[in-house]
Formats: C-alpha cells, structure tokens, sequence
C-alpha cells in the first residue's frame, strides 16, 4: 500500500508536502472539492501554479477551511526510567517511543510540529483527551504528576501554535479517562457550584497557555463541559467519563443527569436548531462499544438519553459532527435507524503508541458556513523504522475521500460528510473487498491487527467476523449488540464471559476470546500477543 514521503516540520516544507500530495492513497472522490486534483501545486502555500478549475473552485468555496486534530497523547514523564507505565520493558534503544508503551514528551513535541507544519492556515486546533499516561496511579505523585502533565502537554500545544492561541483558536478541555489521579476518577459534585478536580485542571491548561477569553471557566470548573464558538459553528465539549460503566466512584442508583449535563446539551442543541446554526459535539469516549472485545463503554441509561438528543429529526439536522478519541482505533460509528441530515461520528486513532498503533493525527476539511466535514487526511509515524537517535518521520498515511469512493456514493459529496454517507461505508465494508480491506490497515495506523484477520479468514468466517464488527460500529447498548451479532452464528457456546461485572483491567481480553471464539467456532483462539 503506498503512503507518503516524510514530512518535514523544518524549512523547505512546501518541497515536502507538494511530494506527498502525490503519493495520496486513491484518487479525489466527489466528497473533495470538485474540481481539482490533490497535486495540484495550487494547493501549496506560496504556489503561483493554479490550474484554471482550482481558480474556479475556489472563488466558489472561499469558506472551506481546516483544523488540526490530536487525540490520546498519554505522555509519560517517566519514559525510560523504572517508574514508566510500560515496567519491565527495555526503552533504552526507542528514545521517541516504542509499541506497547505510552510516549515520552519529545513524541508529542515532534507530532504537534509536525501538525503544524502541515497545517499552516488551519483555523484552529481540537483535542479529544487523554493527556496522562495510563498507570497513572503508579506514579510517586498521582496528584502533582497528573496536573503537571496537563500543564506540559498544554504547553506544548501552545508553544506549537502560538497565532491560534493568540486568536483562542485551541479547543481543549475534554478530559479522558486518565487526566485524573486514579482511572476513570470523578467525584460527581452535581449539588455544588465547582468540582475540585475540574478546577484543577483548568488551572493547569490556563499556566499552559491554551485557554483563551473565550474558555467558559465557571462552567468548565461546574461540570467539565462548555460551548466555544469558531465562526459560525459553535463547539459543545461534553465530559463523557461521568457516564462511562467504568466511572469512580460507584453511583448506586445512577444519578438521572450527573451535573445536568443532558439539561444544557438539550438546551444548546434546541438554540442551534432555533437559530439554524451548525454544531459539533466533541468528548473523548464515545457512545457504544469498543470493537477490541466488544464492551459496552457507557451505561445504558446514558447511551439512551443521548441517542434519543442527537437523533431527533429536529436537532439532528444541526449535529454536523461529532468527534471523539478513547479507542486507539481510526473508526467511526453509525446511530441507529437513518438520521436525515445527521453528521458523522468519527474516532481518532492515539497518538500514543501503546495500544499496538503507530502514532497519528489528522488534518480535517470543513465548510465554515455548514459546519459539514469535507475530508481529512491522516498523518503517522512508523516507529518501528525509526532508527535509534533519530527524530520520528511523520508521513502522508492516506486521503479519506479518496481511499473510500462509496463515501461519495453515498451522499458524502459537494454538501459534506453525513451518516447517511457511512451507512453507505459501512454496507461496503461488510462485502470484505478493496475498501475493507484498506479500512482494517488503517484501523489500528499499519499495525497487524484482529480485524485484518477477519479479511484472512475462510468466506463464512469472514461474513460473520465482518458482520461482528458491523454491529459494533452502531451507537448500541450491550444488549442491543448482542441481539445483533446473535444472528450471525451457529448456537455456539464460549467460556469467556461479556459484561461489565468482571473488573477494569481483565474484562477486555476475556471479551475479545469470546469474540474469535464464535468466529472459528472454536476456543483454541491464538492472537496477534496484544
């Protein structure tokens, strides 16, 4: 599969980017500006070469712009001592970072140059969470050392892109499982005016640099949420750990609407339909399953009642997208039933490499005025290549448009990126041809993975593997899923149990055996040693 030259975050960038546009995994689907083709050096900046149909193009479409996301960075402060979170495991000769553990700062460093170098006009930067190395509660420190780990990740964001900090172009504040001092951790102070830790960590991105005037502290430090407008569209960032099955402490019975975050969605998502105004809705994990080993990420409960928001046939139309990290997989997800005018919900594969992912980021195109994604293109680093003492080499991975036609075909074309468009991918996918094919590839950024081996497997195998992951793109409950996935195997029983009664840390690889279980219809399931 081809994929780009490196990508310099130095001078003669311009040289570099103009190669890589020519090694664009497909060709320019009808979801790209129609019109022109990826090389065509009027894309570079400083070109004076501009084709007469990009000339065209863009006296029509001046509000296409793009934005740069980043998502699940994990650093470890502690990489290559004994206190880093992969223990046991020899760094020594992988200064920037090796699979299976979380990164030191310098990874980061590279990527956010590298970003930006990319991106020289982007308007704005998004993350999705995940500052903090996992193990985090292993540290000397828990406390002291998650804060000062948000604060270096932010300053490092704004050290990379200090003209859209000065603009309060950086939207960050969605904080991930790890970015407290235990997994999953966040007492719920629904009852009172601020959340301790909440403050915390809005003090520690404030010392960072990357919260501007328009940063709504008082409702960040209430709940962990806030709107930010860029443009036209307006940005909700939701917390999703309050809802997550995994979430610290325990709630028995599960209060209706933890720091009535449901009441204000509601309510920002009714302005934006009153208003005819485009919303993103932005978090770090995402409603419905992880496809590893097929668990349910929030409770039911909460899945429901955010389903039932963004699906309805009045405010659905204005949910342009919605963005999350968490699973260390480039995915996406599909709501139920077909959602006219819905956006898409896309997943941002890590940064981090310790889930068995290369490194990566994206830079997405939008219409400014719509709100709708156009494309994006997804940047990496082959750590395994990276020689010891060498910094890492960020590519051109692939061009989503065109690497996937029948997001064009279906209905992803000159007005954006839709649902409806996925559902079409999807369908696709399920057929196992050239499009799953490079989807499994990309899945987990050019590692070997489960779902390439679904491609490898004898036809009916494979149908019902396919299928499988099919039913885990949905936004569904646990219950929901298993009824779908139910269908497409024999009346085949396996030890491993699904749920959430097992507990954080030994549930997911006894899910995934259950999975390859009913696939080969037998237990002597070997993986791939993740």
């Amino acid at each position: 599969m081809p994929v780009g030259r490196p990508l310099s975050a130095r001078s003669g960038f311009s040289a570099y980017l103009f190669l890589l546009t020519l090694d664009l995994i497909g060709t320019s689907s009808s979801t790209e500006l129609e019109g022109f083709a990826e090389d065509d050096p009027c894309l570079q900046e400083g070109s004076g070469e501009c084709s007469a149909s990009w000339l065209q193009l863009k006296a029509r479409r001046k509000g296409v712009k793009s934005f740069v996301w980043l998502s699940d960075i994990h650093a470890d402060p502690y990489y290559g001592t004994d206190l880093q979170q992969c223990r046991n495991t020899s760094t020594s000769e992988h200064a920037n970072g090796m699979l299976t553990c979380d990164p030191p700062y310098d990874l980061f460093k590279s990527a956010a140059a590298a970003a930006a170098a990319a991106a020289p006009s982007a308007e704005f930067v998004l993350f999705t969470g995940d500052f903090v190395r996992h193990k985090q509660d292993l540290m000397p420190d828990p406390y002291s050392n998650v804060t000062h780990i948000i604060e270096r990740v932010s300053r490092e964001v704004a050290a990379a892109f200090p003209e859209l900090v000065r603009k309060s172009r950086i939207v960050i504040g969605a904080l991930g499982n790890d970015d407290s001092p235990a997994n999953y951790e966040l007492n719920l102070t629904t009852e009172n005016a601020s959340n301790p830790w909440l403050r915390n960590a809005a003090e520690a991105m404030t010392k960072g640099g990357v919260l501007g005037h328009q940063f709504n502290t008082s409702a960040y430090n209430y709940g962990g949420y806030f709107a930010q407008q860029q443009g036209p569209l307006t940005i909700l960032t939701i917390n999703t750990i309050i809802y997550c099955v995994n979430h610290v402490p325990k709630s028995d019975p599960l209060p209706d609407d933890p720091f009535f975050q449901f009441r204000w969605l509601k309510q920002q998502l009714e302005k934006a339909a009153e208003l005819k105004r485009p919303v993103w809705i932005v978090g770090h994990v995402p409603p419905g399953l992880e496809t590893y080993g097929y668990t349910e990420l929030w409770w039911p409960q909460y899945l429901v009642l955010y389903r039932d928001l963004v699906s309805h046939p009045l405010l659905a139309p204005w949910v342009a997208a919605q963005l999350f990290g968490h699973v260390h997989a480039d995915e996406f997800r599909l709501l139920p039933g077909s959602i006219q005018g819905a956006g898409p919900i896309l997943l941002s594969g890590a940064l981090s490499p310790v889930y068995r992912t290369f490194p990566s980021f994206r830079i997405v195109d939008y219409d400014s005025a719509t709100g709708r994604l156009l494309n994006y293109r997804v940047y990496y680093t082959n750590l395994s290549s990276t020689a010891a003492g060498s910094e890492p080499r960020w590519m051109l991975g692939y061009n989503l448009t065109g690497s996937y036609p029948s997001l064009g075909a279906g209905g992803g074309g000159s007005h954006g990126l839709t649902q409806s468009a996925y559902e079409a991918l999807a369908t696709n996918l399920q057929k196992g041809g050239t499009e799953f094919t490079t989807y499994a590839s990309w899945y987990k950024t050019l590692v070997p993975n489960d779902l390439e081996r679904c491609g490898q497997l004898n036809e009916t195998s494979k149908h019902h593997c396919i299928g499988q992951y099919i039913c885990g793109l949905h936004v569904y409950t646990q219950t929901e899923f298993n009824e779908c996935a139910k269908s497409l195997y024999a009346n085949k029983e396996c030890s491993a149990v699904l749920g959430t009664q097992l507990g954080l840390e030994s549930r997911y690889e006894p899910a995934r055996h259950d999975h390859w279980c009913k696939v080969l219809q037998t237990e002597d399931f070997v993986g791939f040693g993740v």
